[in-house]
């Protein structure tokens, strides 16, 4: 109420209160997450094609650990017609709409959690950071690695196209 009125005193109605509060907001989220959490791009864990392909074959990673894949492609989802065999799509827009909090309730008892989309540039690793930080404010467990598909779907078809044990049709889940 002090800071309304502080605010109408200058003259800058209730916008700018919401404009202050949003930005106060997320302040303090960010000072809850976790000084482990990468905050940019370049400071997420990237895997290869190959490193997938193994935890896949295996069951699992690390010792036949599961590995949960998140697909965030929107639209290239259905036109490609295929997916890594036990990923779920999950759109990079809803992940930014409800700020990753779906996600963590989906994956986050996951041990291994990898994010792609179509070349894994923006949607995979924007949505790994967006998940990354919901779960810590959200209290998550600190073991689990998050990692990011090194090239992508398109690179990681690019290289097994002929290993049809590693994809399955797209559907929307």
């Amino acid at each position: 109420m002090i800071r309304s009125a502080a605010f109408a005193a200058v003259g800058l109605g209730g916008g700018a209160t919401a404009a202050w509060t949003a930005r106060y907001q997320w302040r303090q989220h960010t000072a809850q997450c976790s000084a482990a959490t990468p905050a940019t791009k370049a400071e997420l864990q990237y895997i290869s094609p190959e490193t997938l392909a193994a935890w896949l074959r295996d069951g699992g990673g690390g010792g036949g650990h599961p590995v949960r894949v998140v697909d965030v492609r929107e639209g290239d989802f259905k036109r490609t017609g295929t997916k890594i065999r036990g990923a779920v799509n999950v759109p990079a827009y809803q992940i930014r709409a409800d700020g990753g909090r779906g996600l963590v309730e989906m994956v986050r008892c996951e041990p291994i959690v990898v994010f792609h989309c179509m070349y894994s540039q923006q949607r995979g690793p924007s949505s790994a950071l967006i998940y990354l930080r919901a779960a810590s404010a959200a209290g998550a467990e600190q073991r689990q690695e998050v990692c990011v598909l090194r090239g992508g779907f398109n690179g990681f078809h690019r290289q097994y196209a002929d290993c049809p044990e590693l994809f399955e049709p797209a559907r929307r889940e």
